[in-house]
């Protein structure tokens, strides 16, 4: 496909997106009610699974040099990741269950801020320990 063929299929596609846009805001949907219930429990969420990686990824190098005594740390965050990403996207689908099972989260996230504590020295266990108790904060608050 030639450059000029592909720029004139671009613009097509673009403007059928953009007529699709603008047929359906004609239509008048309201999406006032729509949106996320507990942001600041995704977004808690959401940081704990970036903070996390980072850790892991730390751990990982530290493990790397022979020194294995961030082991109980990541396998701590490796759990904290898959449970807060797993809140991040419930939260977001405002999952009919979502009080129970962001009371799970909060024990996963209160075992990984234990775990990572005992490593502060460390800049990415301590940002992780803290975006932990951030998450255990924004759970509390909204499902007290």
């Amino acid at each position: 496909m030639n450059r000029r063929a592909l720029l004139s299929a671009t613009l097509g596609a673009t403007a059928l997106v953009v007529g699709g846009v603008r047929a359906l805001a004609q239509q008048g949907h309201d999406h006032s009610g729509h949106g996320i219930q507990y942001p600041e429990v995704a977004a808690t969420a959401g940081w704990c699974v970036l903070k996390g990686q980072e850790c892991i990824d730390h751990c990982i190098t530290v493990m790397k040099t022979g020194d294995v005594s961030l082991a109980d740390c990541m396998r701590s965050v490796e759990q904290l990741v898959a449970a807060c990403n797993a809140l991040r996207v419930l939260t977001i689908s405002d999952w009919k269950d979502l009080r129970k099972f962001a009371k799970a989260v909060q024990s996963v996230c209160e075992s990984c801020e234990t775990e990572c504590r005992k490593h502060e020295r460390h800049a990415p266990c301590k940002a992780c320990a803290e975006s932990c108790a951030d998450c255990i904060d924004a759970i509390r608050a909204s499902f007290a």
